[in-house]
């Protein structure tokens, strides 16, 4: 509470003829000394990377039983943030496909 009394959230700089608001940075250091958290933000970096994915897939990445992959992969799909490509009954593949979309305009 004390640090927050303090923190001042930018200032106001002289440019020309106009003033403008510099905000104060926020990012800090991460300090992270829990190798368990480490690896599991290790491991999201690189799935950010992927594409596309499988239920199998999943599993093994999220380190889960096949049931708890399909739900999170159903619930992703719910929140239309993957979407299923292969329009088959078993195997399917997901696809990040409304963030693929977010290109298009590049």
């Amino acid at each position: 509470r004390g640090k927050m009394k303090k923190f001042k959230s930018g200032t106001y700089i002289t440019q020309d003829n106009y003033k403008s608001f510099q905000p104060t940075p926020l990012c800090r250091k991460w300090c992270i000394d829990n190798m368990s958290v480490l690896s599991l933000l290790s491991r999201a970096d690189r799935c950010l990377g992927r594409l596309d994915i499988s239920v199998a897939e999943a599993t093994g990445l999220i380190n889960k039983t096949p049931q708890t992959a399909y739900n999170l992969i159903t619930d992703l799909e719910k929140l239309e943030i993957v979407k299923e490509i292969t329009g088959a009954q078993r195997n399917k593949l997901y696809s990040f496909e409304p963030y693929i979309h977010l290109f298009d305009t590049l």
